[in-house]
C-alpha cells in the first residue's frame, strides 16, 4: 500500500506539473499525505516531488496558491497524527533499534546484507542488478531531469536513517523497488541501443537476454520456496473446514502463531491455543481445529463434541462442552 501511494503521489505530481491543474495538485497532495501516513519514512520522497515542482515552475511556485495547498494537504495529517499518537505512549511500540542497534550503520555486515544479499540476490536476481547499476551509468535525459536520481537518493537516505530496521527486515527494502526497475529498464535500454558494428551487437543482444533470463531464473529460485506446503494436513483440515463448518463459525487453529492455517480455514479466528482457548471460547469462538494432538487438544477433546478426528486433523466443537474446569485448562501449554 506504501509503495502504491509514494508511486502515485509522483506520477500524479507529474501531471500536476505538466498540465498545471488545481484538482491535480490536491490530488497529488492527498495520495503523498497517505503515503506518509502509512509510512513516515515515506517524508523521504519529498525529495523527488519537490525537485518536480521547483524545476517546472522554479521560484514562480512561490505565487501559485495551490502550491501552499499541497504543503499544507501533505503535512498537516501526519502532524497532527505525530502529536496524538506522541499523548499515548502506550500506543508506540519500540523503535529507537531500527535507526541504529548495534552501530551497525556503514559496517561491512550493513553493506553485505542491503548489497549483497537484499539487492543482489533478493530484489533484482543478480541479472537485473547488472541491469540496474547500467541504468544507473547510463545517465539521465532532458525530460526526467534528476528525478530518478533523486527518487534512487532519497531511498537510499531512508537506508541509512533505518539502517538497523533495513539490516533486519529485507521487506523494508521494498520502496526500492519501483526505481530500481525503472533504472533496469534503461539499463537494459542502453544495452540494446548502443552503437557498434553487426557482431558487437549480437553480443550486446545476447548479454540482454542472458541478463534477463538469469534474473527470472535465480528469481524464481528464491522465491519457489513460498509456494511449498510444508504441512499438507493444514490444508486438507482447511478445506475440510470450509466444506463443512458454518461460514460464520469463529475458529482456534494452534499453529505456532502462524496464520497460514488459519488462512487455509476461509474463516475468522485465532492463531493461539493452549492455555489461551478458554479466553477465546468466552470471546466467541465455536470450534478448535488442530493438526497436532498436544496436551490441550486432548484435553478439550475429553471434555467437548469430536466433530471429526484423523491421524491428521481433529475438530471439537467448543460449544458443546461438560466438566470442563477453566482454570485448569487455562494452565495447558499450546503449539
Amino acid at each position: 500500500m506504501y509503495v502504491f501511494f509514494g508511486v502515485l503521489a509522483i506520477l500524479l505530481t507529474t501531471l500536476w506539473v505538466r498540465k498545471d491543474k488545481v484538482w491535480l495538485s490536491l490530488l497529488a497532495a492527498a495520495a503523498f499525505a497517505l503515503t506518509i501516513l502509512l509510512k513516515p519514512y515515506a517524508l523521504v520522497l519529498t525529495l523527488p516531488i519537490f525537485y518536480l515542482i521547483l524545476w517546472n515552475w522554479k521560484f514562480k511556485v512561490f505565487r501559485k496558491p495551490e502550491f501552499y495547498m499541497f504543503i499544507l494537504i501533505t503535512y498537516i495529517p501526519y502532524l497532527l497524527w505525530k502529536h496524538h499518537i506522541d499523548q499515548h505512549k502506550e500506543g508506540q511500540f519500540a523503535q529507537a533499534w531500527l535507526y541504529n542497534a548495534g552501530n551497525i550503520r556503514f559496517t561491512g555486515a550493513y553493506f553485505r546484507w542491503l548489497i549483497y544479499d537484499r539487492m543482489n540476490r533478493l530484489i533484482f536476481a543478480t541479472g537485473g542488478f547488472a541491469m540496474f547499476w547500467i541504468g544507473i551509468i547510463r545517465g539521465n535525459t532532458k525530460q526526467e531531469g534528476l528525478l530518478y536520481y533523486l527518487w534512487l537518493v532519497a531511498i537510499l537516505v531512508f537506508f541509512v536513517v533505518i539502517a538497523k530496521g533495513n539490516v533486519t527486515h529485507d521487506y523494508y527494502q521494498m520502496p526500492l523497488v519501483p526505481i530500481g526497475v525503472i533504472f533496469i529498464a534503461k539499463g537494459l535500454d542502453f544495452i540494446l541501443s548502443v552503437k557498434a558494428i553487426w557482431y558487437q551487437r549480437v553480443i550486446n543482444y545476447i548479454v540482454a537476454v542472458s541478463l534477463v533470463l538469469m534474473m527470472f531464473a535465480f528469481g524464481w529460485f528464491e522465491i519457489r520456496g513460498y509456494f511449498w506446503i510444508n504441512n499438507p494436513a493444514i490444508v486438507e483440515a482447511g478445506q475440510y473446514v470450509d466444506q463443512n463448518l458454518p461460514k460464520n463459525a469463529i475458529v482456534i487453529t494452534p499453529y505456532q502463531n502462524d496464520s497460514s492455517f488459519l488462512y487455509q480455514t476461509n474463516r475468522y479466528g485465532y492463531t493461539v491455543g493452549g492455555g489461551k482457548i478458554p479466553w477465546f471460547v468466552e470471546a466467541g469462538a465455536h470450534y478448535l481445529v488442530s493438526v497436532n494432538l498436544d496436551t490441550a487438544t486432548h484435553y478439550w477433546m475429553a471434555h467437548c463434541q469430536i466433530v471429526t478426528s484423523n491421524p491428521k486433523f481433529t475438530i471439537v466443537n467448543l460449544k458443546q462442552c461438560q466438566g470442563i474446569n477453566e482454570a485448569y485448562a487455562a494452565t495447558l501449554s499450546g503449539i
